[in-house]
């Protein structure tokens, strides 16, 4: 499996945040696609001599590792261990044994994901960190899956995993090395659930990370949010992963960023249910309507707190509320996350526009 430079200054951006260390497991054997003089340009790193290709080990290292191993369903490209992931059997001296396994393009290539699901959990210690690059859109036949972030989102929800990442890398593939990719939060809903039609041309890679706790379990079988009962909902969301600014990646490298609006919104008017709406000032862009169903990059926080989903239908925020969200045309349509009056339930409600999305 290559790791193009966009994905290696991306997982190392996040290994640093996280304060990555100890072992980790790639399934598959991680081939780098990239020189050193690239990734010291990008990520900051002294890796020598510059002007070869960076090594697998040097790479993990830089991201804060000291121990890197390898899995594979055979030996053919040198994998440390050879298992196959459609199987539930894992071997015993793999239970617990990782701080980190990351999949880099194994998953969709499973037919059990269950159970290659499962055995991931199981070989991570408590504390440690799964992470994920998997294609969404515009990979046909790449694998046997394209996988939708919200598999991911509700996997690891439901076995009491801490989710901390979940970024969405689009890209046209047909700009050869000189392609921009762009970045941005992809937390549930980012993609507007269950309609069709609401990305373009480009492809997707999803960026998704988590971590074990001591009550994580990989034996759950989840459903999406959108077929939950208004009774089984949390009332308080817990498992959001980070919101950031969205930027742009060019061979490794940010463009330059641009200030975010922040606005402070209220008062609220009830609009049936658990629904809100209040309008918004001149300054923000138009949101979403009938024939762009996810133009808004609008996030909206709850004291300082992500709400999820956006691009909500109005009437499951009415229905269930509990942080759904939904910026249409000049108003925002919201719940709060617990569904109470917005108005009257002391909390600190804002909105922040990226500042490629102002008008």
């Amino acid at each position: 499996m290559g790791l193009h430079i966009n994905i290696a200054v991306t997982l190392h951006e996040l290994f640093e945040a996280l304060a990555a260390q100890g072992s980790v497991l790639t399934l598959g054997v991680q081939d780098i696609g990239f020189t050193r003089r690239a990734f010291n340009l990008a990520a900051g790193q002294r890796l020598q001599p510059d002007d070869e290709a960076a090594t697998p080990n040097e790479f993990f290292a830089a991201c804060g590792f000291s121990a890197l191993q390898s899995l594979d369903v055979s030996d053919f490209e040198g994998a440390d261990h050879v298992f196959d992931l459609n199987d539930d059997r894992l071997p015993h001296d793999l239970i617990e044994r990782y701080d980190c396994v990351l999949n880099g393009g194994t998953l969709e290539h499973v037919f059990h994901l269950p159970n290659a699901l499962s055995s991931i959990t199981r070989m991570l210690r408590p504390r440690g960190l799964v992470v994920h690059v998997v294609p969404v859109h515009n990979w046909v036949d790449h694998g046997f899956y394209q996988i939708s972030p919200i598999l991911l989102h509700r996997y690891y929800t439901a076995a009491c995993f801490e989710i901390l990442e979940s970024r969405a890398l689009l890209f046209s593939a047909d700009q050869g090395d000189s392609r921009i990719w762009e970045i941005f939060p992809c937390p549930v809903g980012a993609f507007a659930e269950g309609l069709c039609g609401t990305l373009d041309s480009r492809a997707m890679l999803c960026v998704f990370v988590a971590r074990k706790t001591e009550h994580s379990t990989g034996d759950v079988r989840p459903v999406q949010p959108m077929y939950d009962a208004p009774d089984t909902v949390q009332p308080v969301r817990t498992n959001t992963p980070a919101w950031f600014l969205p930027y742009r990646l060019l061979e490794g490298q940010r463009e330059r960023e641009g200030i975010p609006l922040r606005i402070a919104i209220g008062p609220f008017t009830h609009q049936g249910g658990n629904c809100w709406s209040c309008n918004l000032p001149a300054e923000v862009p138009l949101g979403d309507d009938v024939n762009a169903h996810i133009r808004s990059r609008l996030a909206l926080f709850e004291d300082g707190k992500l709400q999820t989903p956006a691009h909500s239908a109005h009437s499951r925020i009415k229905s269930m509320g509990r942080g759904a969200y939904s910026h249409w045309r000049r108003e925002l349509y919201l719940s709060a996350s617990d569904n109470s009056d917005p108005n009257s339930n002391g909390r600190d409600y804002y909105v922040i526009v990226p500042a490629d999305h102002q008008t």
